[in-house]
């Protein structure tokens, strides 16, 4: 079996025309494995590292030349991420077209669907739902 593994996640967002569309960063990968019927595989290495940045300073302070180090604050934010993938194969025979059974869907009225109530015709003729309803005591087995 061959895998070929993709992970894409938005980097950033351009703007063109008026419109936004993302720019995605995409990691592949690619790999063939042999298994049997039954066997697990974990495949791994999809690595993401990302450095934010960000300074906050206050206005016009933060701008002096030696005292506005103290009005400025920098931080940086690092996020590594992995992608693993645990996978069970199981192995399945192809059907024939003749072994495939379709399911049949036979035509009901709401009072059968909703409270398993029979329509007179169905049972015996000149009954009515409601009286059979109440002659089982409202519950229908």
């Amino acid at each position: 079996m061959q895998l070929f593994p993709e992970v894409s996640e938005i980097e950033r967002y351009i703007r063109a025309a008026g419109i936004e569309v993302p720019q995605l960063a995409t990691r592949r990968a690619m790999t063939t494995i042999e298994l049997g019927d039954g066997d697990s595989f974990v495949l791994g290495g999809l690595m993401s590292s990302a450095d934010l940045e960000e300074i906050q300073k206050t206005p016009i302070l933060g701008d002096i030349p030696v005292l506005g180090a103290a009005f400025r604050k920098s931080s940086t934010d690092r996020r590594r991420t992995e992608l693993i993938i645990v996978a069970t194969v199981n192995l399945v025979k192809p059907m024939k077209k003749k072994d495939i059974q379709l399911p049949y869907i036979s035509k009901t009225n709401t009072l059968r669907r909703w409270l398993n109530i029979s329509e007179p015709d169905e049972t015996n003729q000149g009954s009515d739902p409601t009286i059979e309803l109440l002659s089982k005591g409202g519950f229908i087995q």
